[in-house]
């Protein structure tokens, strides 16, 4: 299975991929076999996977590109430099340049601020996630998408 490397561009791209663009835009950018299915029972969520590439596409209600998410065989750079597969306390220094937001929480690093984070590998040896784990897959989204994440976090602090 061929690597391909896609750049994220905070807010407007995953390469070829434009946020915003519709999933027919998608699909022909895109120009590889996908399959379609609904990520949730329970609400309108219409998803592509690009499987042979290492990604899957969410749209919101409107048929638009808002959200990406990665796996294998896909990696990601982030002004042309590699996320995907390097140890994140590597990548650490010249995040902090970028962001504040370097907090892990359940496996992951969101930078809000970039328009797009990261799952990490679990660190055996610590038995927690650490800068020593490995960067395995990353999302990214439109700024939309924000507004999504507020009303998440509104709901889990309810919670609490």
């Amino acid at each position: 299975m061929k690597k391909i490397t896609y750049d994220i561009t905070s807010y407007t791209a995953f390469s070829v991929v434009k946020f915003g663009a519709l999933m027919s835009e998608v699909r022909e950018a895109v120009a590889s076999p996908y399959s379609y299915f609904q990520k949730s029972l329970d609400e309108y969520t219409p998803t592509d996977a690009f499987d042979e590439l290492g990604f899957h596409v969410h749209y919101d209600k409107q048929d638009k590109c808002l959200f990406i998410e990665t796996f294998e065989p896909m990696t990601v750079s982030y002004q042309h430099k590699m996320l995907t597969g390097k140890r994140f306390g590597d990548l650490k220094p010249w995040l902090a340049t970028l962001t504040d937001n370097l907090k892990i929480e359940d496996g992951s690093v969101n930078m809000r601020d970039l328009g797009f984070g990261f799952s990490l590998s679990y660190d055996q040896k610590a038995a927690d996630y650490t800068d020593n784990s490995i960067i395995k897959s990353v999302f990214a989204y439109a700024k939309e998408y924000l507004k999504e994440l507020d009303r998440l976090d509104e709901y889990m602090a309810s919670l609490k």
